[in-house]
């Protein structure tokens, strides 16, 4: 099981290495032959093109271990993969209803039971860790508003 593991993510990571090297040597011929100010431009733009390229490595990441373990299971792999792909998302941005609604927009409405439940157990497993470093969290913020109005009547 390893080794189909590794068969999946061993061509991630190497998609990551050529793509750091394509940035690389973009920034190296720009800056040679273009100058400062284009330079400059590509590293205004090197972090949003990074995040976008990080977000589909995370999809692939969940999708391939749902293909590698549905026949431990003797589930469809399409089906497991599609539950990888929610679960992992739901894990590392720490969300509960985001990865839902995209696996339901996605794979289709008929499996939102099965999405809940990995999500759910996904969000429970993460521990309040985020690939996101300023994200807040809404419980502290229900509470919050909640205690805010029990104290002030006249908004009620």
């Amino acid at each position: 099981m390893l080794k189909q593991y590794l068969k999946f993510v061993i061509p991630s990571i190497c998609s990551m290495v050529i793509f750091n090297l394509y940035t690389l040597v973009d920034g190296i011929f720009v800056a040679h032959y273009e100058g400062d100010t284009a330079l400059a431009s590509i590293n205004v733009a090197s972090p949003y093109v990074t995040t976008i390229f990080s977000i589909g490595v995370l999809f692939a990441i969940g999708s391939s271990l749902g293909v590698i373990i549905a026949p431990v299971f003797g589930l469809n792999p399409l089906f497991v993969a599609a539950l990888g792909y929610c679960s992992v998302f739901g894990a590392a941005t720490n969300t509960f209803l985001a990865p839902i609604a995209i696996g339901m927009e996605v794979f289709g409405y008929q499996y939102f039971p099965f999405f809940f439940v990995v999500c759910a157990i996904a969000y429970i497993v993460n521990q309040n860790e985020s690939i996101y470093a300023l994200q807040r969290q809404v419980r502290e913020w229900f509470v919050f508003f909640y205690s805010d109005l029990k104290t002030h009547t006249n908004f009620l």
